[in-house]
């Protein structure tokens, strides 16, 4: 697999869990990270921008090594608790994170009211993120304009 195919199928998968999160209601802002890891704060550091106190990082390759993912999150992460997503060829998605972070999280379900299995509606078709959600990324982004507009009133 080239290089640009393996970066495109991570891609996915991060796309793929943003909608996820977005479509179950978790987090109405979910989307992937572009550049993730490029920056030096641990919130720019996840695969996927959030709300939630939780930092994603997501994997899909054919050979998994977990506990080197939950590793790396782990030491990026700051106050968010690391927890790995992961997929691969024909799989379902798996999460992977500590057990004391899963029992925490299963303690807040609780104590927010979850008896027995969850009755969580079928996720809606998240809405495509629009020009507005997306307006400071890439080159035509409002900040990037505005940045080239002042350029050329300089000179």
């Amino acid at each position: 697999m080239r290089p640009s195919s393996k970066k495109a199928k991570g891609s996915r998968l991060e796309r793929e869990w943003a909608e996820l999160l977005r479509g179950y209601g978790l987090d109405k802002i979910a989307r992937r990270m572009p550049l993730s890891g490029a920056f030096d704060t641990p919130s720019m550091k996840a695969d996927i921008f959030t709300s939630l106190p939780i930092h994603f990082e997501v994997k899909n390759q054919e050979s998994w090594s977990p506990l080197e993912y939950w590793k790396q999150a782990n030491g990026v992460c700051g106050a968010r608790t690391p927890v790995v997503v992961m997929s691969r060829n024909r799989e379902q998605i798996y999460v992977f994170l500590l057990g004391s972070d899963f029992l925490r999280i299963l303690q807040s379900s609780m104590i927010g009211g979850y008896m027995g299995k969850p009755k969580l509606p079928k996720p809606e078709k998240p809405k495509k993120l629009g020009k507005e959600d997306t307006a400071w990324q890439g080159k035509f982004s409002k900040y990037a304009m505005a940045h080239r507009k002042c350029k050329e009133n300089s000179k």
